[in-house]
């Protein structure tokens, strides 16, 4: 393909198991191609530079696998299924297909487009020719799959597959969406996820038989849970929602369906990622193309000099949900900030798409689908729009508190009207410019009843306290005013009485709050402490960076005293010190509720460690405790030791003291805690001792200490020593490798 100074090879390659990859290169050539005579003469680039995976979409005129020269193989659906006799799978949840599957099915739906010649099944373009460009799902529904499935009694999946394969991703989306940009939204999901081309998504129009007899069975559902859909969804991870270029799918009844299904009827960690198409435009972020990248390697000419170069360009672009890929993939410090980077390309006309969306004005192809979507959301119609234009607006939320334009007020009125309406029950606002006072103030005032998840990070916290507070209280007149009346864009159409009885019908109840970088003082940590004295339903609480000392420490440690409900709290970065670390160690006495306690980065030394040491001793709940990065040395360790061999019915799974002070007196005494006997389920498996003072001599004992519990069956399964401040022995390292390898733990 070429177009001026952009000239592309696209080669046709099949792959071990049969199934057919478009554009699955070893390596990649450069086509030094006349403007005369159109003949080509090729270098191989090195391997080291060449994509994995090519993408055969550029621009109008496109390569498909094939060149047009070149006759396919005869038989697309003879080539589609590889000679398989497929299988039966009488569960239509268990019908997912993978990203390889996906590119093959395609591969083979282009195949038949081309030798039959199809025409478009869209009214509007009738007797249009298809293009890889154009042929939409639809097409290919009705052209390919019903001929390839004898009329519909099998899925596409039965046909290809193997056995039963359950979904990681639920897909919603548009079928007048062209395939060529779905498939290209999905790999670039995987490749963000880190996930292999094995991944598998649950996409209806293969999953689902075709026939009358199924479609008809999921129109007779009475409740959202009895569809397939929602089937599908219990077993996925979370749900891709895949927008075409002009965002047509969010006009579409059964998208607006699955999408609020997804918000209100599942659990609130359900993932909803957001993935669109965009245009081939060289300002776009770069993004290094990985095993499934869908990455375009474009040869240009360089405005100066004679080298050409090559760089990717990516054609998906996705909203993922949350933190956590980027974090797998990049680390805690940078991932907010590379999050960002990534979805600035996002088209901001679809985030004005989502602020307009209507249930009521969604349309359907079939009049019998709009009818049974409409008989479902029956009298939700307003909380249905307000759930999803807050929800899909989210992203757009940080930008909006944190701008000082004119034109973005109105929006954020807009979208705070739409939160305070709505049925969420987790938001995450993760702002790169921290907003002002006011603005924070704003949201809180926002905050629905229902929440039940919270994660703030780098807005400001003081604002949002109050209101946070009330929210925990349980008391929801109070929450409902927080900082005061709402303001009159909160209030049209939203009564304080219908706020109450949503939560008291039991539909609220925060149970996770996540601030980071929140400039949270003592008076704040104070305030939360009081406010958790009177709640039931918080679970995990997670205050980073922020200026706590002793005095919130202290406030927070006597909430722990009498909550019942808290399994996590994490308190990273702060300055509590030994005086909030001993509150802690006498709250570990009496709660027997908390699983996982992390005091990393907060100034302990021994006294806090040995306070800590005190409570272990008698606490039978904790199974996390992180002290990394404090002034911990041999005293503190040594106390924490001798606590730990002692308590016969300690639950203390993971122990992290990286990056303190222990030596080899320390170590010896962690070496008979891991030697202690315990009741079955109980006994560390985990100990992390990196960048501290041991030498060879705690080495030993540590090596011993493995020994000891080599036969436990909850023997530990890792243990971290290495970057200790003088390097151990090469006698030491075979020390702990031998006795790392010995017993039960060798055959795990």
């Amino acid at each position: 393909y070429r177009a001026g100074a952009i000239r592309v090879v696209i080669k046709w390659h099949l792959r071990a198991s049969g199934h057919a990859v478009m554009g699955a290169c070893a390596s990649v050539q450069d086509a030094n191609c006349d403007e005369g005579d159109g003949e080509a003469t090729t270098k191989t680039r090195s391997a080291s530079k060449s994509p994995q995976y090519l993408e055969v979409l550029v621009h109008n005129e496109v390569v498909a696998g094939v060149p047009e020269t070149e006759p396919f193989p005869p038989g697309p659906y003879a080539r589609l299924c590889n000679g398989s006799r497929g299988c039966d799978i009488p569960n239509p949840s268990e019908r997912a297909i993978t990203l390889r599957q996906l590119q093959h099915v395609f591969a083979c739906a282009y195949a038949a487009c081309r030798e039959e010649k199809w025409t478009s099944t869209d009214p509007r373009l009738a007797g249009s020719a298809l293009t890889i460009q154009t042929v939409t799902l639809r097409d290919i529904v009705e052209n390919f799959v019903k001929p390839a499935t004898a009329g519909g009694n099998r899925s596409l999946v039965e046909m290809i597959g193997s056995g039963a394969q359950k979904p990681m991703w639920f897909v919603s989306h548009w079928w007048g969406e062209p395939m060529h940009d779905l498939l290209s939204s999905l790999e670039q999901h995987a490749h963000d996820h880190g996930t292999s081309d094995d991944t598998t998504y649950w996409v209806s129009a293969f999953a689902a038989r075709q026939s009358r007899e199924e479609v008809e069975a999921e129109r007779a559902c009475e409740s959202v849970r009895d569809t397939q859909r929602f089937k599908a969804m219990q077993f996925s991870e979370g749900l891709v929602n895949v927008l075409d270029r002009d965002a047509i799918a969010l006009t579409r009844a059964r998208v607006v369906f699955e999408l609020y299904t997804a918000l209100t009827e599942l659990p609130p960690d359900f993932k909803i990622d957001v993935y669109t198409t965009t245009a081939l435009d060289p300002d776009q972020p770069l993004q290094r193309p990985g095993h499934a990248s869908p990455a375009v390697w474009l040869k240009a000419k360089p405005s100066s000099g004679e080298q050409l170069t090559w760089q990717p360009l990516r054609l998906a672009v996705g909203l993922v949900d949350g933190l956590q890929a980027d974090v797998r993939l990049l680390g805690p410090l940078i991932a907010t900030a590379a999050k960002a980077r990534r979805e600035r390309g996002f088209p901001m006309t679809h985030h004005a798409r989502a602020r307009v969306l209507s249930v009521r004005h969604a349309g359907a192809t079939s009049a019998e689908d709009l009818a049974w979507i409409r008989k479902l959301l029956h009298g939700r119609e307003a909380e249905v729009d307000a759930t999803l234009r807050a929800r899909l607006g989210a992203p757009t939320l940080p930008s909006l508190l944190a701008s000082r334009e004119l034109s973005a007020e109105p929006l954020l009125k807009r979208y705070l009207s739409n939160l305070a309406r709505a049925r969420l029950r987790r938001l995450a606002v993760a702002c790169v410019d921290r907003p002002t006072a006011e603005r924070c103030a704003q949201l809180g005032a926002a905050l629905p009843p229902v929440l039940e998840e919270l994660s703030l990070h780098h807005v400001h916290g003081g604002a949002l306290i109050p209101r946070l507070c009330a929210l925990l209280h349980g008391d929801h007149a109070e929450a409902n005013s927080g900082r005061g009346p709402l303001p009159p864009i909160l209030t049209t159409g939203t009564s304080a009485n219908a706020l109450t009885a949503r939560a008291g019908a039991g539909e609220n109840g925060l149970t996770r709050l996540t601030m980071r970088s929140c400039a949270l003082v003592d008076a704040h940590g104070v305030a939360l402490a009081e406010a958790l004295t009177r709640n039931a339903t918080l679970r995990v609480l997670i205050l980073r960076d922020t200026s706590f000392t002793d005095s919130a420490a202290s406030a927070l440690a006597r909430a722990l005293r009498t909550h019942s409900a808290l399994e996590t709290l994490k308190l990273p970065r702060s300055a509590i010190g030994d005086v909030g670390a001993s509150a802690f160690g006498g709250a570990l006495e009496v709660n027997a509720s908390l699983a996982t306690l992390s005091l990393n980065s907060t100034r302990v030394g021994d006294g806090g460690a040995t306070a800590l040491a005190h409570g272990l001793a008698a606490n039978r709940t904790l199974r996390t405790l992180n002290l990394r990065k404090n002034a911990i040395g041999d005293a503190g360790a040594v106390a924490i030791g001798d606590a730990l061999a002692r308590n016969a019915r300690s639950a203390l799974r993971e122990l992290d003291l990286g990056s303190c002070h222990v030596g080899d007196v320390g170590a010896r005494a962690l070496a008979r805690a891991l030697g202690a006997r315990r009741e079955p389920g109980l006994g560390l498996t985990v100990l992390t001792l990196i960048k501290n003072q041991l030498g060879d001599s705690g080495a030993y004992a540590l090596a011993d200490g493995l020994r000891a519990h080599a036969d436990s069956a909850d023997t530990i399964r890792e243990l971290a020593v290495f970057n200790q401040a003088s390097p151990l022995s090469a006698d030491a390292r075979a020390a702990l490798d031998a006795a790392w390898h010995h017993g039960a733990r060798a055959a795990a």
